[in-house]
Protein backbone atom coordinates (compact mmCIF):
# COMPACT_ATOMS: atom_id res chain seq x y z
CA UNK A 1 0.00 0.00 0.00
CA UNK A 2 1.80 3.40 -1.16
CA UNK A 3 2.31 5.82 1.98
CA UNK A 4 -0.15 9.22 1.98
CA UNK A 5 1.17 12.34 0.93
CA UNK A 6 -0.88 15.12 0.56
CA UNK A 7 0.09 18.13 -0.99
CA UNK A 8 -1.41 21.52 -1.88
CA UNK A 9 -3.61 21.30 -5.02
CA UNK A 10 -1.94 24.74 -6.25
CA UNK A 11 1.48 23.26 -6.53
CA UNK A 12 0.29 20.33 -8.55
CA UNK A 13 -0.70 22.90 -11.31
CA UNK A 14 -4.38 23.71 -10.52
CA UNK A 15 -5.41 27.17 -10.83
CA UNK A 16 -7.04 27.33 -7.16
CA UNK A 17 -5.02 29.99 -5.61
CA UNK A 18 -6.75 33.06 -4.79
CA UNK A 19 -5.78 35.59 -8.43
CA UNK A 20 -6.50 32.16 -10.04
CA UNK A 21 -3.20 30.55 -10.59
CA UNK A 22 -1.24 28.03 -9.52
CA UNK A 23 2.27 27.24 -8.34
CA UNK A 24 3.02 24.71 -10.12
CA UNK A 25 6.19 22.73 -8.25
CA UNK A 26 7.43 19.89 -10.93
CA UNK A 27 9.77 18.61 -8.51
CA UNK A 28 6.69 17.96 -6.24
CA UNK A 29 5.16 15.46 -9.26
CA UNK A 30 8.79 14.17 -10.20
CA UNK A 31 10.16 13.37 -7.17
CA UNK A 32 6.71 11.81 -5.64
CA UNK A 33 4.35 10.81 -8.47
CA UNK A 34 5.99 6.78 -8.11
CA UNK A 35 6.02 6.43 -4.79
CA UNK A 36 3.44 7.94 -3.06
CA UNK A 37 -0.78 7.95 -2.91
CA UNK A 38 -1.13 11.86 -3.47
CA UNK A 39 -4.30 13.26 -2.01
CA UNK A 40 -4.32 17.11 -3.12
CA UNK A 41 -6.15 19.60 -0.87
CA UNK A 42 -6.84 23.20 -0.93
CA UNK A 43 -8.43 24.39 2.14
CA UNK A 44 -9.67 27.70 0.79
CA UNK A 45 -11.69 25.99 -1.98
CA UNK A 46 -12.66 23.67 0.20
CA UNK A 47 -14.64 26.01 2.51
CA UNK A 48 -16.46 27.06 -0.22
CA UNK A 49 -14.08 30.42 -0.41
CA UNK A 50 -13.90 30.03 -4.46
CA UNK A 51 -11.67 30.91 -7.06
CA UNK A 52 -10.56 33.89 -7.97
CA UNK A 53 -11.30 35.26 -4.76
CA UNK A 54 -10.35 38.00 -2.40
CA UNK A 55 -7.56 37.32 -0.41
CA UNK A 56 -6.86 36.01 3.68
CA UNK A 57 -4.29 37.32 5.87
CA UNK A 58 -3.40 35.88 9.34
CA UNK A 59 -4.53 38.35 11.89
CA UNK A 60 -4.00 38.60 15.84
CA UNK A 61 -6.34 39.62 17.65
CA UNK A 62 -5.67 39.93 21.31
CA UNK A 63 -4.44 36.14 22.03
CA UNK A 64 -5.79 34.37 19.03
CA UNK A 65 -4.47 34.38 15.13
CA UNK A 66 -7.48 34.80 12.78
CA UNK A 67 -8.11 34.61 8.87
CA UNK A 68 -9.77 37.17 7.12
CA UNK A 69 -10.24 38.64 4.47
CA UNK A 70 -7.52 41.76 3.79
CA UNK A 71 -10.44 44.15 2.53
CA UNK A 72 -13.41 43.13 4.75
CA UNK A 73 -12.20 41.81 7.96
CA UNK A 74 -15.65 40.77 8.97
CA UNK A 75 -15.09 37.63 6.79
CA UNK A 76 -13.18 35.65 9.40
CA UNK A 77 -12.46 31.84 7.55
CA UNK A 78 -10.57 30.92 10.85
CA UNK A 79 -13.48 28.29 12.44
CA UNK A 80 -14.04 26.83 8.76
CA UNK A 81 -10.66 26.01 8.42
CA UNK A 82 -10.19 24.51 11.78
CA UNK A 83 -13.26 22.44 10.83
CA UNK A 84 -12.01 21.26 7.09
CA UNK A 85 -8.37 20.01 8.99
CA UNK A 86 -10.55 18.15 11.62
CA UNK A 87 -13.09 16.39 8.65
CA UNK A 88 -9.44 16.21 6.57
CA UNK A 89 -7.83 14.22 9.35
CA UNK A 90 -10.93 11.96 10.43
CA UNK A 91 -10.78 11.42 6.38
CA UNK A 92 -6.88 10.46 5.85
CA UNK A 93 -6.19 8.82 9.89
CA UNK A 94 -3.05 6.81 7.78
CA UNK A 95 -1.42 10.38 6.08
CA UNK A 96 2.24 10.00 6.57
CA UNK A 97 3.44 13.84 5.17
CA UNK A 98 2.27 16.62 3.37
CA UNK A 99 3.62 18.87 1.30
CA UNK A 100 2.46 22.85 1.82
CA UNK A 101 2.27 26.11 -0.07
CA UNK A 102 4.85 28.76 1.60
CA UNK A 103 3.17 31.74 3.28
CA UNK A 104 -0.07 30.74 2.85
CA UNK A 105 -2.68 32.18 5.16
CA UNK A 106 -4.39 28.65 5.20
CA UNK A 107 -1.45 26.14 4.67
CA UNK A 108 1.55 28.05 5.25
CA UNK A 109 3.85 26.04 7.88
CA UNK A 110 6.44 27.89 9.96
CA UNK A 111 6.55 30.90 7.13
CA UNK A 112 3.14 32.92 7.13
CA UNK A 113 3.11 36.57 8.13
CA UNK A 114 1.26 37.75 10.84
CA UNK A 115 -0.49 40.97 11.05
CA UNK A 116 -1.35 43.02 14.12
CA UNK A 117 -2.97 46.37 13.40
CA UNK A 118 -1.79 46.44 9.47
CA UNK A 119 1.32 45.58 10.49
CA UNK A 120 3.44 42.57 9.98
CA UNK A 121 4.65 41.46 13.36
CA UNK A 122 5.70 37.98 12.83
CA UNK A 123 6.90 35.35 9.85
CA UNK A 124 7.06 32.39 10.84
CA UNK A 125 3.60 32.07 11.60
CA UNK A 126 1.65 28.47 10.62
CA UNK A 127 -1.34 28.98 8.34
CA UNK A 128 -4.54 28.03 10.25
CA UNK A 129 -5.67 24.84 8.53
CA UNK A 130 -2.02 23.64 9.18
CA UNK A 131 -1.48 24.76 12.53
CA UNK A 132 -4.97 22.81 13.55
CA UNK A 133 -3.81 19.54 11.21
CA UNK A 134 -0.74 19.69 12.87
CA UNK A 135 -2.61 19.52 16.46
CA UNK A 136 -4.86 16.80 15.41
CA UNK A 137 -2.01 14.82 13.76
CA UNK A 138 1.24 15.07 15.04
CA UNK A 139 3.54 12.93 14.04
CA UNK A 140 2.60 14.46 10.51
CA UNK A 141 5.29 15.56 8.96
CA UNK A 142 4.93 19.10 6.88
CA UNK A 143 7.84 20.18 4.37
CA UNK A 144 6.63 23.46 2.15
CA UNK A 145 7.28 23.70 -1.50
CA UNK A 146 10.54 25.67 -1.29
CA UNK A 147 12.19 23.34 1.04
CA UNK A 148 10.98 20.36 -0.53
CA UNK A 149 13.27 22.17 -3.95
CA UNK A 150 16.62 21.77 -1.67
CA UNK A 151 17.81 18.29 -2.25
CA UNK A 152 19.09 17.60 1.00
CA UNK A 153 15.58 18.82 2.55
CA UNK A 154 13.72 16.88 -0.05
CA UNK A 155 15.92 13.82 0.53
CA UNK A 156 15.80 13.85 4.53
CA UNK A 157 11.59 14.71 3.94
CA UNK A 158 11.19 11.67 1.97
CA UNK A 159 13.73 9.18 3.74
CA UNK A 160 11.64 10.27 6.89
CA UNK A 161 8.50 9.16 5.13
CA UNK A 162 9.46 5.95 4.14
CA UNK A 163 10.97 5.26 7.71
CA UNK A 164 7.56 5.86 9.57
CA UNK A 165 6.01 3.30 7.55
CA UNK A 166 8.50 0.97 7.22
CA UNK A 167 8.98 1.03 11.03
CA UNK A 168 6.35 -1.59 12.91
CA UNK A 169 5.14 -1.13 15.99
CA UNK A 170 4.93 -3.65 19.02
CA UNK A 171 1.54 -5.75 19.50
Amino acid sequence: MAIKLAVSHCLLGEKVRYDGTDKLCSDILIHTSDIFNIIPFCPEVSIGMGTPRLPIRLDQIKKTVRARQIKDCSYDYTDSLKEYALNFSLKHPDLKGLISKKGSPSCGYNNSKLYSEGDIIKYDESGIFISELKRLMPELLIIDELKFKDECERTNFLKNLTLIETKKSPD
